[in-house]
């Protein structure tokens, strides 16, 4: 009773105190990439597409993938990854079920439209929120007083860290 409460090192974390920041950011990404539990914010203009054929874990994976191609150290425009995105993975979060009728999936006008308001905002809140937190991206905004406002507003910028860079590499 006159011990301050505290985590005591168990024989099954011995492991992870022997990583370094890097190490530790490396694991919580491989977890990330597979946890149902984990749940990433969605951007603040998210409209729901298809319920039942989205599977946004799909899309941690192309993302990882996508930001493992990023420079660490330069600013670019969110909307330059998702374009990235939407040309080689457009329906990764949206699969083909094998026993279920074949739908076409087309890049018309209106399916852009609709993947921008889902899948592309599933895709910012992932940095916004996860990769932000773990410190694999850092986030900008065109306005000064972005983060003052009681407005919620998506970053419309993001720079891969160095140790994001790492990390990702870490994971193989």
């Amino acid at each position: 009773s006159e011990v301050k409460e505290h985590y005591e090192i168990a024989e099954r974390m011995g492991w992870w105190s022997q990583l370094d920041l890097t190490g530790q950011c490396a694991s919580l990404l491989h977890h990330w990439k597979s946890s149902y539990r984990w749940e990433d914010l969605a951007g603040v203009r998210y409209r729901a597409w298809d319920p039942y054929s989205w599977r946004p874990m799909a899309g941690r994976e192309v993302l990882l993938k996508h930001l493992s191609s990023y420079t660490p150290g330069r600013w670019y425009a969110i909307t330059n990854l998702l374009q990235d995105i939407w040309d080689t993975d457009a329906f990764a979060m949206h699969p083909q079920q094998p026993y279920g009728r074949k739908s076409e999936q087309r890049k018309t006008k209106d399916i852009r439209e609709k993947w921008e308001k889902s899948d592309g905002e599933t895709y910012i809140g992932m940095l916004a929120s996860t990769l932000h937190e773990l410190g694999i991206v850092e986030l900008g905004y065109d306005r000064a007083d972005a983060l003052e406002t009681k407005t919620q507003l998506n970053p419309q910028f993001f720079l891969l860290t160095e140790s994001g860079k790492t990390a990702l590499s870490l994971m193989g």
